[in-house]
């Protein structure tokens, strides 16, 4: 029973932490909304379920894509989450799909990337669907500086970084759980 508290801490703590930089990762893209286009600021498409499908409608309550997705998720940026048949991709303004519905899980972008779940695990996608760190952590989360990522993997922390992301220096899980 103590291990199965333990185990119920360790994921309540890994959430928690995941909600914060979550939280404060959209907080600094409604900060940084000054650098996107014009054309992007005036378009503000919301997600509206129609029949159990989902879609967009404008700020005048138009439907500008069809409701036709299982999932339609909040616009950041250009792109939007949505989901196919059980998988999840990218769509953007216009409702086209940008990278198809292929990943378990799919994060909004953040610093021109995604983390996305493949078959349990977790890696990193650029904005043209291509791995940029492949599927292989159990989490994976990126910090407020765009090269520095949070990993864990077999509950062992490490941090990679732009410059070396095909490796994965291994830090003691109190010290990332002090982070």
């Amino acid at each position: 029973s103590k291990k199965k508290s333990d185990t119920m801490g360790y994921r309540m703590r890994v959430l928690n932490i995941w909600f914060l930089i979550f939280t404060f990762t959209i907080l600094l893209g409604c900060a940084s909304r000054s650098e996107l286009s014009k054309e992007t600021q005036a378009r503000h498409l919301f997600p509206v379920t129609v029949s159990g499908k989902g879609g967009y409608i404008d700020e005048a309550g138009q439907i500008v894509v069809q409701p036709h997705f299982d999932l339609a998720l909040p616009f950041n940026d250009r792109f939007a989450v949505v989901s196919v048949g059980g998988k999840q991709g990218y769509i953007d303004k216009s409702g086209r799909l940008i990278i198809e519905p292929q990943f378990d899980s799919a994060d909004p972008f953040v610093h021109d990337l995604a983390a996305v779940v493949v078959d349990g695990k977790t890696g990193m996608i650029d904005r043209v669907g291509k791995f940029i760190i492949p599927p292989r952590f159990d989490i994976l989360m990126p910090l407020t500086d765009d090269d520095l990522i949070l990993v864990e993997l077999d509950k062992q922390w490490g941090f990679i970084d732009r410059n070396d992301w095909g490796h994965t220096p291994a830090i003691s899980t109190e010290r990332a759980r002090s982070l």
